[in-house]
């Protein structure tokens, strides 16, 4: 709880002052990232028609792809993975309908300057709409580096503050997955980074706690993307234990979104969930311990190897444990960082398809964040934030991690890793140190390296 002199302090002249600095350079770290992540190479596979749906859910209210010029009527795209799927005689998208439907307010307002993903025969142009995923997912993800800023600052100085924002954006799969299109985790890792940065200001005094907020967000994020139940139900029992007092709230208004969430799955899929939220056909054990080691350490898929920052945060909290503030909210992070292991192992496939590195632990960019941010607020209170070893190794490992997500966020060769021989179909390349993903655009193919055919 905020106690009446913290009331006090944060109306202060110098607390509004600092909160306007923050402001404007968090306005200027957006715009930069912003401009970065518009370069580079696109990855619309899984978000293909994300956006030709929002232009019509902006523009006619539909939800279907019946009768689309131009829209492809198969269920699978060029390289087999479902796309679209029959419900009640309606062709729908497969993947889940959070994305299309928060992508719709930003089409309106596109609509008034010419932004439409159909030609001028009034066909459906899968070119203006990988544009059009490039111009938003950037714009997502550049204001969710600006929210990391803000949520460092919490707790930290500026210049650090504006290293972690640097780190988060470029040194992660911010970059290199989910800038890149509007892949499921898009929207849904901005949505989990804005839950965190009104639970780490609650949490130290600097602002009231907002639990309807809170759920919005965590409840908008799973209908992204289901694995974003398992911060929901995390978040949930902190509150159960640090703040109960808000946790009806943050139940009550979850039921209400869920209830609106199934009732509009019934109205378009006949079921409470849209099926890519059944768990019986999209998880099982048989590669599980195969799954939790590649997700570690496959020199193509592991997280350990594709966002070395994540040695750095692991450092911070297990050196400086009991320096650490708010250890509850560590603790929150590290049980929901566990869980969503376990969870994208169980699925059989584990590896992601064709993407970059360890895209299925992008949900987790964050919790990595606000572990950083804890471990180096520790850093500091520890008083040996001057050492030159720790400072050396800190820089060299940013490098590698910045490095290693240059590559998928700035070349598309990159991702055409996948596609000789075909990964889905040859995962033992998983493991081929000889030929890592990361090293893919440096070293001679193994095959033509064209992108599949998208009609």
């Amino acid at each position: 709880m905020t106690s009446a002199s913290d009331a006090n302090t944060a109306h202060s002249p110098l607390v509004t002052g600092r909160k306007l600095r923050d402001r404007t350079i968090a306005i200027a770290v957006f715009a930069l990232v912003f401009l970065a992540f518009r370069g580079g190479g696109s990855q619309v596979y899984d978000a293909r028609y994300s956006v030709l749906i929002a232009q019509r859910l902006a523009t006619q209210g539909t939800f279907h792809l019946d009768d689309v010029p131009g829209a492809t009527a198969d269920p699978v795209d060029a390289r087999g993975a479902p796309l679209l799927h029959k419900v009640n005689g309606r062709i729908h998208h497969y993947f889940p309908p959070g994305t299309p439907i928060l992508t719709a307010p930003l089409m309106v307002v596109g609509r008034l300057f010419g932004a439409t993903v159909f030609d001028a025969e009034g066909r459906y142009d899968l070119d203006r709409e990988t544009r059009l995923q490039r111009r938003i997912a950037p714009l997502l993800m550049a204001t969710l580096v600006a929210v990391i800023f803000l949520t460092s600052r919490v707790l930290l100085d500026q210049p650090t503050s504006l290293v972690v924002a640097a780190a988060a954006a470029f040194g992660s799969q911010i970059w290199s997955t989910a800038s890149r299109g509007l892949w499921s985790h898009t929207w849904g890792i901005l949505l989990v980074g804005l839950a965190i940065h009104g639970l780490l200001r609650s949490e130290n005094g600097r602002g009231p706690a907002r639990p309807a907020r809170l759920a919005t967000a965590l409840c908008w994020a799973f209908f992204c993307r289901p694995t974003f139940a398992i911060p929901a139900v995390g978040i949930a029992l902190f509150l159960a234990v640090r703040r109960r007092s808000e946790l009806a709230v943050f139940v009550a208004v979850s039921a209400l979104w869920l209830a609106g969430f199934a009732t509009f799955c019934l109205a378009q899929y006949g079921a409470v969930l849209p099926p890519y939220y059944d768990p019986t056909s999209r998880l099982e054990s048989g590669h599980f311990a195969e799954a939790l080691l590649g997700n570690l350490v496959s020199p193509s898929r592991g997280v350990l190897l594709y966002t070395p920052l994540v040695w750095v945060c692991g450092f911070l909290i297990v050196r400086y444990w009991r320096m650490l503030v708010h250890r509850d909210l560590v603790i929150t992070a590290l049980a929901i960082t566990g869980a969503h292991w376990v969870a994208i192992s169980m699925f059989p496939h584990w590896w992601g398809g064709w993407s970059y590195g360890s895209r299925l632990t992008t949900d987790l960019v964050p919790w990595f964040a606000l572990l950083g941010i804890l471990g180096l607020r520790a850093l500091r209170d520890s008083g040996e934030s001057r050492s030159r070893g720790l400072r050396a190794t800190a820089w060299g490992i940013l490098a590698a991690s910045v490095l290693i997500n240059a590559n998928g966020g700035l070349w598309s060769e990159a991702v055409m890793w996948n596609r000789t021989p075909d990964v889905d179909l040859h995962p033992e390349r998983l493991w081929d140190w000889r030929h890592p993903q990361f090293l893919h655009p440096f070293v001679e193919s193994r095959g033509t390296d064209e992108p599949p055919d998208a009609s």
